[in-house]
């Protein structure tokens, strides 16, 4: 977002231009990586057997209670 405001408010300075192109070209990079780790994430949870992450979640919450038991 701050890359296309600047982008708008730039006023035909080149060098300003190119700053917020620098900062939109990073921010699409980022995204895609975000992404790309999602997708991998999801592939591993559902190799080892979990039909979607909420799955995958409730089973660590349930196996971090084993061994826990209230105080008298």
């Amino acid at each position: 977002i701050w890359g296309g405001i600047q982008w708008v408010t730039s006023g035909g300075d080149s060098g300003k231009t190119e700053e917020a192109r620098n900062k939109i070209t990073a921010a699409v990079v980022g995204l895609i990586i975000l992404a790309a780790a999602w997708a991998v994430f999801l592939i591993v949870i559902n190799f080892l057997g979990f039909s979607n992450y909420t799955e995958l979640f409730s089973n660590l919450k349930s196996i971090g209670a084993e061994g826990v038991s209230s105080a008298p």
